[in-house]
């Protein structure tokens, strides 16, 4: 498994979160089948991907999100990245109803990074099991 690009349904706060884990090309070719060629230029040039980018969380004009690692996360390093970026999308997703982050809001923001935690690990897990069969 070299690349996973799947959708998390945030039902509660109206969010969908597209999770991208492959090549900057490999998430230029997904952006174009969703949006066609003029938003996917639009939304790249956004996210203001460069060579030193370890990953990337963007806010769409929608209200979704796209959280961008351009390596299925197995090293600490590619972990710890994506911790990283589950905190930014949990924090667009907390801003999007004005929720800020301060000590009375921490039990929502910590339920959500686990919620989407354990979404991107389902994730991980059925896209590996797919790869052994």
């Amino acid at each position: 498994m070299d690349k996973v690009n799947k959708i998390i349904n945030i039902g509660i706060y109206n969010t969908d979160i597209m999770v991208h884990f492959g090549s900057y090309d490999y998430l230029k070719e997904e952006l174009i089948s969703r949006f066609g060629l003029e938003d996917t230029l639009s939304i790249l040039g956004g996210m203001n991907i460069n060579s030193n980018i370890l990953g990337r969380t963007v806010l769409l004009s929608t209200g979704n999100i796209i959280l961008w690692i351009p390596n299925v996360p197995k090293t600490n390093k590619d972990k710890g990245t994506l911790a990283h970026e589950i905190y930014h999308a949990a924090c667009e997703i907390m801003n999007k109803i004005d929720v800020p982050p301060c000590s009375e809001n921490e039990e929502a923001y910590a339920y959500l990074i686990g919620y989407i935690t354990s979404k991107i690990e389902e994730i991980l897990t059925s896209s590996c099991a797919d790869d052994v069969q």
